[in-house]
């Protein structure tokens, strides 16, 4: 996995969190995940179609089973992400503040 896809996914991942936080059973859109992390809705869904149908068209994705799955992914790349973890956390600790603003 390329460096930029894991940080990516871990980006993801941490939206997933933020919003498993808010409600166990929430699901994220590409269009929610782009305004949390900034990145451009249709990379989102690129890289989310490789875990197969978690998501659906109009609907969204579970955010929990979504996490699960890349948290997986991180997990398998880990020697890749090693060091992207922290800076994720450090994002997600932003995107968590620019929540608590909206």
């Amino acid at each position: 996995m390329l460096k930029s896809k894991a940080r990516r996914l871990a980006l993801y991942l941490g939206a997933c969190e933020l919003a498993i936080a808010e409600d166990a059973r929430a699901s994220v859109t590409s269009e929610g995940l782009s305004d949390l992390t900034g990145i451009n809705a249709t990379q989102i869904r690129r890289d989310l179609s490789a875990f197969g149908k978690l998501g659906k068209r109009g609907v969204g994705y579970r955010a929990e089973p979504l996490a699960k799955s890349l948290a997986q992914q991180l997990d398998d790349s880990a020697d890749l992400v090693h060091g992207i973890r922290f800076q994720a956390e450090v994002d997600v600790t932003l995107l968590q503040s620019a929540a608590a603003v909206l």
